[in-house]
């Protein structure tokens, strides 16, 4: 995932985020996780009987919100192809990045 220093840097900062995983219904699953940046890849804390393991080893694609109460940065991943990149909040650029992400 390429990412700007001060997204790099701001990841690393941060230690805890919101993960969006979707049920089997299609429901979403939010869960509020800490996590870990190495500058390459991002750990997660979670076990596999939690929700958020199952619908993710069901459904690869997952969205994570890392935020600090006055920025936010927005990453979204595919795991089956392993690509993610980061979205920030500003006009299309979120949408762009959905539309890569599915194939558009």
């Amino acid at each position: 995932m390429t990412m700007t220093p001060e997204q790099d840097s701001y990841l690393r900062e941060q230690k805890m985020a919101v993960l969006a995983t979707g049920r089997k219904d299609g429901s979403p699953q939010i869960s509020t996780i800490n996590y870990a940046f190495d500058g390459t890849d991002i750990a997660i804390s979670v076990t596999s009987d939690r929700a958020k393991w199952v619908n993710a080893v069901r459904q690869p694609r997952v969205s994570m919100l890392v935020l600090d109460g006055h920025k936010q940065l927005n990453l979204l991943r595919d795991r089956r192809s392993g690509h993610g990149r980061p979205c920030t909040p500003r006009t299309n650029e979120a949408h762009s990045c959905l539309d890569g992400l599915r194939g558009r």
